[in-house]
């Protein structure tokens, strides 16, 4: 990363961690939608509590490991 163009090597660095976060909404959006539609509303307020507090912990693992590497 230290040579050639820096726009474009930050691209290329931060497509993985944008794909990984969109799997992580499209999980957590499936993961709703099956609760809510299955389970009720108590259960989906659960999963809707919980799932911006796992995806910090995602996103700072993954943050972490990034830097790691």
């Amino acid at each position: 990363m230290t040579e050639g163009d820096l726009r474009k090597e930050i691209i290329f660095f931060a497509i993985p961690l944008f794909v990984g976060n969109l799997f992580q909404q499209m999980y957590n959006t499936a993961d709703s939608l099956i609760v809510g539609n299955f389970l009720g509303a108590k259960a989906l307020a659960a999963v809707s509590g919980v799932s911006s507090l796992v995806f910090l912990f995602t996103g700072f693992f993954m943050g972490f490991s990034t830097g790691a590497g």
